[in-house]
């Protein structure tokens, strides 16, 4: 096949995967069992679809034997080197957590080097309408979940108890935001394209549907962010583009329909409207971020390391007395809710400076006219919901617009590298062995998944569904802790627990306690000391569950048992 036939089909392949990613994959809808990452069974296919995409590109490469790198990738692999730098002398750098984000990060940057290749303006806005679709699909089920379905279904499995339309993210934030991102291109086709009468009335329904979901979605966090957004976009276009009438009356109507009171549109059976935005609208925010601070003060250089934000979060905020902020019930966080302090907290200052870097390629690119300000200020709501929540550990699709809205703002010089003949060779096998791995992963893990909900659909009776599941690096504790369960509930019921049994399991659960202290695992260490006992390691164990966590009932009640037999022992 001619080089330039070859070419053509490489790129259309690239369009039908990126659509795979964006259409299809991202909205594969199945139960899972919450959380974010990789225990969202949504973002599953997005990374096969993933795979696929970046493999095509990488063929592409091998093919033409020319890689294109700009100074503007030079940067960003600048910035990634200082985030990462840390990880060279911190203890995370080989754990899991540290490893999937050595992972996430490397899945970017392929991302991010595969787009770059194609840099006709002809195939960025085709891109850019893939994502604009897949937004207009999230629009529509939107408003599906909330007038129409009332009962349990594939598109929406919390109907009968849930009033608030999510779309396929299962959180109204990360929704709402996503939403507002199909706003801003909404208006970039419009100032980008001619401005007919049909096109203006379009942009506006979809602006205005996508503000009153928002308000329906209950989203305070990601109705603040999309308002904000959407208003700092639409005052460049109407400096740039001459827009005034259009994007002040946007404005004005956004702003309308996202603080129209929900009960207006009230169709849902026993509705409960939450309050509206208000003062208190960040929520425990500020004291989180007061922690935070803290947290960064005290290791400055090394940080807290990859994945010891539950712990050191509990033991900063048990200290948090006099703001009452001890005794505010919340559940065990992973993230600080600010991506830049959540890097600065595992890793130290020196991952904050690549995001201060970050932000400085792209003033100097919008200052050098190397940055196309339509295209790179579509990443507002992305950015802005970052610096409040964490938004990109939840979706891949989400994550993965972000990166396709870097890669396509770039407007600069590129530089054709030639690759030698053996690189150009070994692109190929080496790209289908990193896809290879990818889809295997997420076949087996999706598999696994739906192993572990059947065990719990079964309510945890057969223990035989237990050993169905394939144990992998997400499901592994959950697993663990499960099969532990078995060997336990064995020895109580034959009353023949063994000392080596018991152990083993304390061993695990220690192993949590000082990584991800969840309330449960207090009771049950407490009484799993006093079973070989150690009663005073069952005490320090209950005193810390009580420390942690005030609020909890079940820690309390345990807690005041112990405190009475110790002090009747003391008499």
């Amino acid at each position: 096949m001619p080089a330039k036939h070859f070419f053509r089909w490489s790129e259309l392949a690239l369009l039908a995967c990126f659509a795979l990613i964006f259409l299809v994959a991202m909205n594969y809808s199945a139960r899972d069992l919450g959380g974010t990452g990789l225990a969202r069974v949504f973002n599953l296919p997005t990374w096969v679809a993933f795979a696929l995409f970046t493999f095509i590109g990488a063929l592409s490469i091998g093919v033409s034997g020319r890689l294109k790198i700009s100074n503007y990738f030079k940067l960003n692999l600048g910035v990634i080197a200082l985030l990462l730098f840390p990880l060279a002398y911190n203890s995370s750098a080989l754990a899991a957590p540290g490893l999937y984000v050595v992972a996430v990060i490397f899945a970017a940057v392929y991302f991010f080097m595969i787009v770059s290749q194609h840099s006709r303006q002809a195939f960025k806005i085709k891109l850019l309408l893939i994502l604009y679709i897949s937004t207009l699909i999230q629009s529509a089920w939107g408003l599906i979940q909330y007038y129409f379905i009332f009962e349990n279904s594939p598109i929406f499995f919390n109907a009968e108890n849930s009033t608030i339309p999510y779309g396929i993210f299962g959180q109204q934030n990360v929704y709402t935001t996503f939403l507002s991102f199909g706003s801003l291109l909404s208006i970039f086709f419009l100032v980008r394209g001619k401005k007919t009468k049909s096109l203006i009335i379009f942009t506006f329904l979809v602006v205005l549907l996508n503000a009153h979901l928002s308000m329906l979605a209950e989203a305070k966090t990601g109705r603040v962010v999309a308002l904000i957004s959407i208003c700092a976009y639409l005052m460049f276009c109407i400096y740039f583009y001459k827009i005034r009438t259009i994007g002040l009356s946007l404005i004005l109507l956004a702003c309308l329909f996202s603080f129209m009171p929900k009960q207006w549109f009230d169709v849902r059976p026993e509705q409960e409207i939450t309050a509206p935005i208000g003062i208190n609208s960040m929520g425990i925010r500020p004291q989180m971020y007061k922690v935070g601070l803290k947290m960064i003060a005290d290791k400055p250089i090394t940080g807290i390391g990859i994945g010891n934000m539950p712990r050191e979060f509990l033991s900063r905020k048990a200290l948090e007395t006099e703001s009452g902020f001890a005794n505010k019930p919340m559940r065990t966080i992973d993230h600080i809710h600010n991506e830049p302090m959540q890097w600065m907290v595992e890793l130290g200052l020196v991952s904050g400076l690549g995001f201060v870097l970050l932000f400085a390629i792209w003033v100097r690119g919008l200052h050098k006219s190397e940055l196309d300000p339509s295209i790179l200020l579509l990443a507002l709501p992305m950015v802005g919901h970052a610096m409040l929540e964490h938004p990109f550990h939840h979706s891949a699709a989400y994550f993965l617009a972000f990166i396709t809205i870097l890669s396509l703002s770039y407007r600069g010089a590129v530089n054709k590298v030639k690759l030698s003949k053996m690189m150009s060779i070994s692109v190929v096998p080496v790209a289908a062995f990193i896809s290879f791995q990818i889809v295997s992963f997420m076949f087996l893990l999706l598999v696994s998944l739906q192993n572990m909900l059947d065990y719990r659909d079964n309510k945890k009776l057969d223990e035989s569904m237990l050993y169905a599941v394939k144990v992998g690096p997400v499901l592994e504790d959950l697993y663990e802790h499960e099969r532990y369960q078995w060997i336990v509930r064995r020895g109580v019921a034959s009353g023949n627990l063994s000392y080596e049994a018991a152990l083993a399991y304390i061993n695990f659960l220690d192993g949590i306690r000082l990584t991800r202290p969840e309330p449960i695992i207090y009771g049950q260490l407490s009484q799993l000391y006093e079973f070989i006992g150690n009663s005073e390691k069952a005490w320090s164990t209950i005193s810390e569950g009580r420390e942690f966590y005030p609020w909890n009932e079940a820690i309390a009640e345990r807690y005041m048992l112990m405190l009475e037999n110790r002090q009747d022992q003391a008499y």
